[in-house]
Parts: structure tokens; C-alpha cells; sequence
């Protein structure tokens, strides 16, 4: 028997497998390495994950303080607006906030001494609710605003479509909203109701031809 050659083939199928196993083990350091990078990404991932989840709760929460602030706000000013110059504690005004895609949307509710269901102040016949709502608005959201919006408040016919009846009360109305939140109010109007103000007038009278 010729030991010579098969101990050669031996040596040689020896060192393809040393090199085989050399190969592998530079695969198997390859691999450990990829799995510690890829632990640690997970790890990164989970706290970003995390962190994430925590600034959506925060985010949510402030979202909600703020919806909720505005909307005591709102229905406070508007409701007292509404009560004070039509002279019934049955007017009221309930704000809902209400998502539609990504947007957030604000709707208002009205309810009157004839409808204590609250509803959709564009269905309401009263033009001088509609006013009264209109102005009451404009006011709340420049004192809810953040930064506050600074300045005068400048109204045009703001009581176009009030009766008579409530004139006076909406003149109390603006002296007190001038007193309280320390703004001037311009009134551009037609009633001469409003003339007998102690405010400083203003008559603009066409000329003569």
C-alpha cells in the first residue's frame, strides 16, 4: 500500500479544511459583530420608541388642556355675552372640537330660551343672536389667543340685525368689555342708539352738494 499518497491526501483534505474553518470562523466574528450592532440598534430603537411614545402622551395631553381651556373659555365668554345683552340665562353656548382628516375642527352649539338642545347656530332664524354670537366670538379669541392679540377691538354694525329692545344692553355690553380686558372698542354703526354713549363719538354726515 502506498501510505505516502494517502497520507498526503489526508494532509491535503486537511488544510482545505483548516482553510474552510477559517473561513467560517471570519464568517461567525463577521456575524457576532452584525448581532452586537444590530442588539444595540434595537436597544437605541426601543428608547426611541419609548421617547416617543412619551412626547405623543405629552403631546395628547397638552392638546387636550388646551382644547379644554379654550373651549371653558369660549363657551364662559360667549355664554355671558349671549345672557347679558338678550337678558335670558336660558342662552348658552356648548364648543365641541371634532377631527376630519388631520385637521382639528371647532364647532359651536347654540341653545336659546326656544331650543334648549343645543344645535347649529346657522339653523336659528334670530339675526341679532347671530350677532350677538359673531362679536362674542371675535372678542374670546383675542383674550384666548396665545400671544395675546394686542390693540383695539374694531367692530362694523356688530348689532345690525338686534332689536331695539337690546341695544342698551349691548352698549353695557362694550363699556364693560372696554373696562375689564382694558381695550378700546370701535364701533362703526347706524343705530343711533349708540349716540347716546358717554364714549367719544365720532358722526361722519354727507356733505353738502
Amino acid at each position: 500500500m502506498n501510505y505516502k499518497s494517502e497520507f498526503i491526501q489526508l494532509e491535503s483534505n486537511l488544510n482545505e479544511l483548516n482553510s474552510s474553518l477559517s473561513s467560517l470562523e471570519g464568517k461567525c466574528s463577521l456575524l457576532t459583530e452584525q448581532i452586537a450592532m444590530s442588539e444595540l440598534k434595537l436597544i437605541k430603537y426601543a428608547h426611541k420608541r419609548e421617547v416617543y411614545r412619551k412626547s405623543v402622551e405629552l403631546l395628547t395631553l397638552v392638546q387636550k388642556t388646551t382644547n379644554d381651556k379654550t373651549k371653558e373659555g369660549l363657551e364662559q365668554i360667549i355664554t355671558y355675552a349671549l345672557r347679558f345683552i338678550l337678558n335670558d340665562t336660558k342662552y348658552g353656548l356648548n364648543v365641541n372640537f371634532q377631527r376630519r382628516g388631520n385637521l382639528t375642527e371647532l364647532n359651536f352649539n347654540l341653545k336659546t330660551p326656544d331650543c334648549q338642545e343645543p344645535h347649529d347656530p346657522l339653523e336659528s332664524l334670530a339675526g341679532g343672536c347671530l350677532d350677538v354670537l359673531s362679536f362674542a366670538i371675535r372678542i374670546a379669541l383675542q383674550q384666548l389667543i396665545k400671544p395675546k392679540i394686542g390693540g383695539f377691538i374694531v367692530l362694523d354694525e356688530p348689532c345690525k340685525h338686534l332689536s331695539t329692545n337690546y341695544l342698551a344692553n349691548a352698549e353695557k355690553f362694550f363699556q364693560a368689555i372696554n373696562k375689564k380686558l382694558n381695550k378700546q372698542v370701535i364701533i362703526v354703526t347706524h343705530k343711533a342708539e349708540f349716540l347716546n354713549s358717554e364714549n367719544n363719538l365720532i358722526k361722519i354726515e354727507e356733505g353738502l352738494k
